[in-house]
């Protein structure tokens, strides 16, 4: 027997705040990663002297090696 309209109602936008829920966590992550990266382009391109490479595209892989966030971290995921 299928849900009466208000209780799917309900539980539709129950899961869509779950969905919200964990899409604030995973933009939190990406905040956090992303003021670490550009902490360490600002000491690299303090370090490096002026007309010096810094290597800040280069420094993306070693910070998401470093820190065991995932490459992928930047692309959306698919939703179902």
């Amino acid at each position: 027997m299928p849900e009466a309209p208000p209780v799917a109602v309900f539980t539709i936008a129950q899961e869509k705040l779950k969905g919200i829920a964990a899409d604030v966590e995973a933009l939190k992550r990406t905040e956090r990663y992303l003021k670490k990266v550009l902490a360490d382009w600002e000491q690299r391109t303090e370090d490096a002297g002026p007309g010096q490479k810094s290597h800040l595209l280069c420094s993306l892989g070693d910070a998401a090696m470093k820190s065991g966030v995932s490459v992928n971290l930047f692309r959306r995921k698919k939703r179902s």
